[in-house]
């Protein structure tokens, strides 16, 4: 196959894996209108829309720089130290922000609380895993994630909003569970447990990876403010 081939190809396979879900929120949309409240669908609209805000700073954007680095490594030993010091970096940003979320749990409405803590987790530990496929150039079980995510998403928000009535809480709990299956899903199909290996934690990687992902951060909040900032206005 030519090297431009390979890149249509790909790029075919990538659209397909992203268009699933861009899809699933146009074609679920008269079901949020009939089965819940302006007030409920705005209240997980704006959880939903506040993560890609916060997420970043706390993740570092190592769901880019596992990517950007995986796809330069030409040994396992060079991918068991990218991915070992990326998830390094992802558990430390992740715990702290844990540490700082849990103290304000109290003040929100509980049940979405804990919703959005476990959505945060999920959903990015599920990003991270898919770019880990990208980088590792398994692009067909990239693509199959977002049609499981999909599919997952899609039956519990019709199941969970027509038949139990559940509310607002039922977006946010059909998400975590694409996000849950999918990462289980690539937990196996990787095996990534093969690639980590504290043998291989490197002050220097880390740096590495910190200095490429740090400088994305302002990127994706402008993207975020352009894209999102007239729902907080509204």
């Amino acid at each position: 196959m030519s090297r431009s081939d390979r890149v249509i190809k790909t790029t075919i396979i990538y659209f397909i894996g992203n268009f699933a879900s861009k899809l699933l929120g146009f074609v679920l949309l008269p079901l949020y209108t009939a089965y819940l409240t302006s007030a409920d669908y705005g209240t997980v609209d704006i959880l939903m829309s506040t993560l890609p805000l916060i997420a970043p700073i706390f993740t570092m954007q190592v769901t880019e720089s596992v990517f950007r680095f995986l796809m330069t490594d030409n040994t396992d030993e060079e991918r068991k130290k990218t991915i070992t010091n990326s998830l390094v970096i992802f558990a430390t940003g992740v715990l702290v922000f844990v540490v700082l979320y849990l103290p304000f749990l109290y003040k929100l409405n509980f049940n979405y609380g804990v919703l959005f803590l476990a959505y945060f987790l999920v959903t990015y530990m599920g990003i991270f895993l898919q770019q880990v496929l990208r980088g590792l150039q398994r692009t067909i079980e990239y693509a199959v994630t977002g049609v499981i995510s999909t599919v997952v998403h899609a039956t519990l928000n019709i199941f969970l909003l027509v038949k139990i009535g559940l509310g607002g809480e039922a977006l946010l709990i059909s998400s975590i569970a694409g996000s849950l299956v999918i990462t289980i899903f690539m937990v196996l199909r990787t095996k990534v447990w093969r690639y980590f290996d504290l043998k291989r934690l490197s002050k220097i990687e880390i740096s590495r990876q910190l200095k490429f992902g740090i400088p994305l951060i302002p990127n994706q909040i402008a993207w975020w403010v352009i894209g999102l900032l007239g729902k907080y206005i509204l």
